[in-house]
């Protein structure tokens, strides 16, 4: 066969008219030669004839009869045949194995896939009895430095970019630019390496499961193991701590690129963070956690993020400096804090900043205060939270990082609306928004405006309170706007969701505050009805502290001024309303109470 596509040529140079089918494993590289690569079956909406699941139940039906279509096997069958990517043979010597496991316990032992694909008809080639050997057969036409590159590839979990396997070969094959490109081509030419498309500037590839399985086992069996996963590593240390650093100092979207890539990359971080925690590097694995501590904030899930310093944080910390150690606190309690666990908050941030008393890095203790600040202030602690905000405030100021500056200047207020100093309160909201509209940084401006309208509206200045919700209202409406496809609201539908509809409760309940105030009773209570139905939304059921009782004292007095029973009608109402159409009334009911207090202000 090696001799094939010589003869080819010199067929088709002697007979113009003849077009010669060939099926290979990889093209001939023959002049006028179209290649058609033959996919695996898809298996999902794209596929509505579901040619995989047929395949499969017509092979088990080959060895077991009796075999049930029944939609809980057929669910068993479609994740199965997902998770062999499609292929025919693997999903065929899957079905075999239905005579003693049925497809859900079949499910369960993919991770083994290689072993378990295996014992297909006797009177097949051997490099079609198990998936192994199909693999095994591509494996061994390759050449030593090919071989090599496979194994070493094969360490990516959800694929890699032309850059990671730069890294990486470079590393472990001393490959050049031009080198990688050539290797990483000769696998796609050989079937063990797709390119999938994802956009024109981000070129990236991938192994099926199968395949990657038997380059994990080639590798680990390999001189090449440690220093493979070790490059691996070392590549990811290196695409987090670029990230966390727009995380820190850009604004919200310019780290938009950056989530993205973090979220592409999350099946090689986790792998990273296994490998370090099995190699005992405590230092780098503390490192890459609380890299990744923000991403996980606003990615999500809070969760794993938690789980991941607490592994960190309880190694062996001897050889760990308190620099690195006081950061990953850091990171432990704003995963806290966001969680709602704040005694964790609290512990995990005093201990970091008791580890700074001598040796500090500005970022990390400026954060370990605001932190602090915010947990005191969700306790009810104002008092204490003022101290903490300040120097915040003041740490912030002198790095400078003006954003967190502005959200320190916000909480401030918030904690002396808490102590009841209304009028150092809203100075300190004043100063937050003003600074925020320097900064073109508008991801708290419609929070700290619904605080200035509650504080403003508490001090007896209608007008400013109605003006400042107003803004907060059309602020929390644009947000909603965003379309499927926006690349904020891409960046975690589930987690995107709860954030906007959280905070559309709050800035209903605002206005609920304000239309209390104004006389607007009726209105008031509808609008708390709808604030309730928008945090159960999102699983919960009462606001925030201090607004909480603010919130509770206005629905009282609004109920009194309705009546019982018309307070009862209203609520209800409120309680059907949910999303946008509830946004839609509430900047109705704020344009007539802004347009009413002004005409007021000005008759």
């Amino acid at each position: 066969l090696s001799g094939a596509p010589g003869v080819i040529a010199q067929l088709v140079a002697s007979a113009p008219d003849v077009t010669v089918l060939v099926t290979s494993r990889a093209p001939l590289r023959l002049q006028g030669e179209r290649v058609y690569p033959l996919q695996p079956f898809a298996v999902d909406a794209t596929n509505p004839e579901q040619d995989a699941i047929d395949l499969f139940l017509e092979r088990a039906r080959a060895v077991d009869p009796g075999f049930s279509n029944a939609p809980r096997n057929i669910r068993a069958i479609e994740a199965i045949c997902q998770r062999l990517d499609g292929l025919p043979l693997a999903i065929e010597l899957a079905a075999a194995r239905v005579k003693v496991l049925p497809p859900e316990a079949l499910l369960e032992r993919l991770d083994h896939s290689l072993q378990l694909l295996a014992g297909g008809p006797r009177d097949q080639e051997i490099r079609l009895q198990s998936i192994r050997a199909a693999i095994a057969w591509s494996y061994d036409l390759l050449d030593p430095t090919e071989k090599a590159a496979f194994r070493a590839l094969s360490v990516f979990s959800g694929g890699f970019t032309m850059q990671a396997a730069e890294a990486v070969l470079g590393a472990v094959l001393g490959l050049d630019e031009f080198g990688t490109l050539e290797i990483v081509s000769s696998l796609i030419d050989n079937n063990l390496v797709r390119p999938i498309t994802l956009d024109a500037t981000h070129p990236r590839f991938l192994m099926l499961f199968t395949i990657r399985s038997f380059g994990l086992a080639e590798l680990q069996a390999s001189a090449d193991a440690d220093r493979v996963h070790a490059a691996m590593v070392t590549w990811i240390s290196g695409v987090i701590s670029h990230a966390t650093v727009s995380f820190r100092d850009e604004a919200a979207d310019a780290q938009l690129e950056h989530f993205a890539t973090l979220e592409m990359e999350r099946g090689n971080w986790r792998l990273a963070l296994s490998w370090l925690l099995e190699h005992h590097e405590t230092t780098r694995l503390l490192q890459m956690a609380n890299d990744l501590a923000w991403f996980w904030y606003v990615r999500g899930p809070l969760r794993e993020g938690q789980s991941w310093l607490a592994r960190a944080l309880a190694q062996d910390r001897s050889e760990v400096s308190d620099r690195t150690l006081a950061a990953a606190l850091v990171g432990q309690g704003m995963l806290a804090y966001f969680s709602g666990d704040l005694d964790l908050g609290r512990a995990a941030l005093l201990e970091s900043l008791a580890l700074q008393a001598l040796d500090r890095d500005p970022w990390t203790f400026a954060s370990a205060f605001l932190l602090l600040g915010l947990v005191e202030e969700s306790s009810g602690n104002y008092a204490e939270a003022k101290p903490y905000l300040r120097d915040a405030l003041d740490l912030f100021e002198s790095i400078p990082h003006m954003i967190n500056a502005s959200l320190a200047l916000g909480h401030l207020g918030v904690a002396h609306w808490g102590t009841g100093e209304l009028e150092q309160a809203r100075q300190f909201l004043e100063r937050s928004i003003d600074l925020q509209r320097q900064q073109s940084a508008r991801w708290w401006l419609s929070t700290g405006l619904g605080y200035l309208s509650l504080v403003a509206g508490e001090q007896g200045d209608l007008p400013a309170a109605a003006r400042a919700e107003h803004e907060s209202l059309r602020l929390r409406w644009a947000e909603t706007q965003r379309d499927p496809g926006d690349p904020v609201r891409d960046s975690n539908e589930q987690r995107w969701q709860a954030g906007v509809w959280d905070d559309a409760a709050a800035a209903l309940a605002d206005l609920a505050v304000l239309a209390s105030r104004t006389e607007h009773s009726e209105d008031a209570v509808l609008l708390f009805g709808a604030a309730l139905a928008s945090w159960k939304q999102v699983g919960r059921s009462r606001a925030n502290l201090p607004e909480r009782l603010t919130y509770e004292t206005a629905e009282q007095i609004a109920r009194t001024a309705v009546g019982a029973a018309d307070a009862q009608d209203a609520y209800a109402e409120g309680l059907t309303l949910l999303g946008e159409q509830a946004l839609t009334i509430a900047l109705e009911i704020s344009a007539v109470i802004l347009a009413a207090v002004e005409l007021g202000e000005t008759s």
